[in-house]
């Protein structure tokens, strides 16, 4: 009798438990001589605004969708770049850590910047920068060009700022444009070498002088290299 009934119980549970489905095929494991498949996920060496205003070393890594509206993305990607040029140019034109933009060079800054900005289209076939702030593979000529643009100004701010700021206050008449360029060669013109000697004796006193060998043959550029990384090999 109570064998009876336990078999009762056990089917009766058995009828209301809900049905079995079939759990899914263990993935398939990949032959032992099969080559390893490369990693190609963004990483933390990516090309990022951050990277272009300090002038690290970085990988254009960035993973990107394709665009349908070329038109819309080419001006979008200009805006963005030019809206760099203040904030890059500010930090470039810094004489010292520290002290304030030199404001004639940051005015030439950003507007050599805005011209190299203009050239960043990646003919609207994908974004500059991706949603997580990383420059596309596309946009390593952009990159370099901003890149360029903003090393000259921190040389020019480095070798000329003391001087062509004294050079603008003591009434010298020189153009912003050419003074920079000149004195950061190392080629003052005769009006500059004229102050040079005279009013802004002590302040350009560091600066180089006329004959010499042009500073920026001397001076490293700073590099931005296209590589994979080495867990992508």
């Amino acid at each position: 009798m109570l064998a009876a009934t336990a078999f009762l119980l056990a089917a009766q549970v058995l009828a209301q438990a809900p049905p079995q489905t079939a759990s899914p095929p263990p993935p398939p494991v990949p032959p032992l001589n099969a080559a390893p498949r490369p990693d190609r996920s963004p990483t933390a060496w990516a090309c990022t605004v951050d990277t272009l205003m300090s002038g690290k070393d970085c990988l254009f890594e960035a993973l990107v969708e394709p665009v349908s509206d070329h038109a819309a993305q080419r001006a979008q990607n200009v805006r963005f770049a030019r809206q760099l040029a203040q904030a890059a140019c500010a930090r470039a034109a810094r004489p010292a850590p520290g002290t304030t933009p030199d404001k004639a060079l940051l005015d030439l800054c950003e507007k050599e910047f805005a011209a190299a900005a203009d050239t960043c289209t990646l003919e609207g076939k994908s974004v500059l920068v991706d949603g997580q702030g990383r420059f596309s593979s596309g946009a390593a000529p952009c990159y370099r060009g901003l890149a360029d643009v903003l090393q000259r100004a921190a040389l020019m701010s480095s070798l000329a700022s003391g001087c062509c700021r004294c050079m603008a206050s003591r009434g010298c008449k020189v153009s912003a444009a050419s003074c920079y360029a000149n004195m950061t060669r190392g080629t003052p013109g005769p009006a500059e070498s004229a102050c040079m000697s005279g009013a802004c004796k002590a302040e350009c006193g560091d600066a180089p002088s006329s004959g010499g060998k042009p500073v920026e043959a001397s001076v490293p550029t700073r590099k931005v290299e296209r590589r994979l990384p080495p867990h992508a090999l």
